[in-house]
């Protein structure tokens, strides 16, 4: 009897070393993929950025002025931040769907 529980207490011993050995890689895998799509899409706004205030350094002080008049910084940030928010809501539906998809439903 006590050969028996021992197998046991080994098998379910194995299977949680398994299982938890899954999860840390799984987990390890999902951070980096989430390091590069964070720095990808943060490297991508940046040189946005830089263009456009390059290109505004070119312009006279009227348009300058002008542009700082209508709030044209708080246009760009808002601008930005829908973008981004689209890619991360993106990101979710589909990290949703690839977990949720039936293989006879794949436009849910």
């Amino acid at each position: 009897m006590p050969a028996l529980i021992w197998a046991a207490v080994v098998a379910i011993g194995k299977m949680l070393l398994w299982l938890l050995g899954f999860l840390i890689v799984r987990a390890i895998v999902l951070l980096g993929i989430s390091w590069v799509t964070y720095n990808g899409i943060d490297l991508f706004i940046n040189s946005i950025k830089e263009r456009i205030i390059n290109e505004l350094g070119n312009t006279s002080e009227f348009i300058i002025t002008t542009l700082g008049l209508i709030k044209f910084d708080v246009c760009i940030s808002i601008l930005f931040s829908a973008l981004l928010l689209r890619v991360v809501v993106n990101g979710v539906n589909g990290m949703t769907k690839m977990k949720w998809q039936s293989k006879f439903y794949k436009d849910i």
